[in-house]
């Protein structure tokens, strides 16, 4: 048994494997990564490392004395169903895969590794997935630029005017690339789920299930702008418009009492299927919509101020300021009354 820590920690990795050498040469890779690492080389000895000290990430190998990765996977699932676990094994059996990925693995790996970078790729994925699950990695944050860069989607030009803006405005770098329209919204969640390895969907009649959705909450659909795709028997499928909603998975899961795996789709495109289904989006009441909009982490909160202004009253306008940021984009501050009418 063996644990370790560098200065720098990106988070915690379990690595079990009863090959020494295997074992010692994640370890090491991982820990020059700045992760901190626990090590075990028994199924047995991983589950009394995690009790004292859970890890964002697990990377087990299958065939081992005693605890086979399997059931260390299931035991994994079932204790710290959060964690994510990839699978690794000297030996490419299919079978095996496809059941470690239907219990809930992130993937599998064949070692040796060509090299030592699919390992920490995969690794560095899945805490990419925690930190945005658990809303953690902010939207100006280096992880957030640094998917967009790899996309190829956004020029060094363009992260320098968009920052300048965002500096300027007080805005989000997410908000800044739209303000300047070089990415719609839609094209930064397709990116982020592209670089994470997150499936993107297009919807179509065929790929919906009436009875299904009919046993799906129109509230969790409406709320979060998602759709169940199928069931299996410990997983809904689900296509959602912000895969990343720190809230989504938690409240599926929760609703349905069943692992959710969502795929990213089209905003529109599930919306319209929404309305075809469950009908309009029930209209907020407006205590819940100031409520929501005095939150700074709701999404969409231009959307939830457009909504409060359509259904209220200016009864007195204060001070105005107005300034430019650039070609067609300007910065506004508004104080003054509005008038709610009395809800029923």
């Amino acid at each position: 048994m063996n644990i370790s820590a560098t200065a720098k920690t990106e988070g915690t990795v379990l690595v079990v494997d009863d090959a020494n050498i295997m074992r010692a040469t994640c370890q090491r890779a991982l820990e020059r990564s700045g992760y901190q690492v626990l090590a075990a080389e028994s199924g047995e000895e991983a589950l009394k490392l995690l009790q004292e000290k859970p890890a964002e990430v697990a990377v087990l190998d299958i065939r081992m004395p005693g605890m086979s990765g399997i059931d260390l996977l299931k035991e994994i699932k079932t204790r710290w169903p959060a964690t994510e676990v990839v699978m690794m094994t000297a030996y490419a059996d299919t079978a095996v895969a496809e059941e470690s990925l239907h219990l809930g693995a992130t993937a599998f790996l064949i070692k040796p590794f060509e090299h030592i970078t699919i390992l920490l790729d995969t690794v560095k994925k899945c805490m990419s997935r925690i930190r945005i699950r658990q809303g953690e990695i902010a939207e100006d944050g280096p992880l957030f630029e640094d998917i967009l860069r790899q996309s190829g989607l956004v020029t060094e030009e363009q992260f320098v005017q968009a920052r300048a803006i965002a500096e300027k405005g007080g805005f989000t770098l997410r908000q800044a690339l739209t303000v300047i329209k070089v990415l719609a919204p839609k094209d930064i969640d397709w990116a982020i789920a592209n670089s994470l390895d997150v499936p993107y969907v297009r919807l179509t009649d065929k790929m919906l299930d009436p009875d299904l959705i009919r046993g799906f909450p129109a509230s969790l659909a409406h709320a979060y702008t998602c759709l169940p795709l199928f069931r299996s028997e410990n997983e809904l499928h689900v296509v959602i418009a912000n895969p990343f909603h720190p809230q989504a998975t938690a409240a599926i899961e929760k609703e349905m009492q069943v692992q959710a795996v969502l795929s990213k789709g089209s905003e529109s495109e599930i919306r319209q299927f929404i309305t075809r289904y469950y009908g309009p989006a029930p209209e907020q009441s407006l205590s819940q919509l100031l409520s929501n909009l005095q939150d700074d982490k709701t999404p969409d909160r231009e959307k939830l101020l457009l909504e409060l202004l359509r259904r209220t009253r200016l009864e007195k306008l204060g001070a105005v300021q107005v300034r430019p940021l650039g070609p067609d984009q300007w910065e506004f501050q508004i104080s003054g009354r509005l008038k709610t009418p009395a809800e029923k």
